[in-house]
């Protein structure tokens, strides 16, 4: 929201349908990155997610989250708020529930750090995405 009050953006609905998702989205991959040190945030005292509720409890979160991130992108395309083309972004509904379900059995540092790279790529997929299907629709 402050990005727009900066750049003088007006407010609008579609830039609010795209800010929940980015938002949502931003909020799973942050904490996901919180779920590989929960052993050693909790002996330190830190109040992340998965010090609170555990590691299991925080992955179902994560899992709610990545359900609620769709939401916006199918009501705003469902009332012409936002263009068909960003349903092309559910996709990323799977990729994330790929590394959060592979994550529920993972204890080695090896495969963590494999997750938290499939986790950070998933941002860079989003306008190859978005530009393939454009350009499969003839948009651009």
């Amino acid at each position: 929201m402050f990005v727009s009050l900066f750049f003088s953006i007006p407010f609008s609905v579609p830039f609010l349908v795209v800010f929940i998702f980015i938002n949502l989205k931003g909020m799973i991959n942050a904490i996901f990155f919180d779920l590989k040190d929960y052993i050693s945030d909790s002996k330190e005292g830190l109040k992340t997610l998965p010090v609170m509720l555990g590691k299991r409890n925080a992955i179902n979160c994560l899992h709610i989250l990545n359900v609620l991130a769709v939401i916006p992108l199918v009501f705003g395309v469902y009332y012409g708020i936002i263009p068909i083309i960003s349903l092309s972004l559910i996709i990323f509904f799977f990729y994330s529930f790929y590394y959060l379900r592979t994550a529920q059995n993972t204890e080695n540092d090896k495969v963590w750090v494999k997750l938290g790279s499939i986790a950070d790529f998933e941002f860079m997929f989003w306008p190859v995405i978005l530009l393939s299907c454009m350009l499969v629709n003839n948009i651009i």
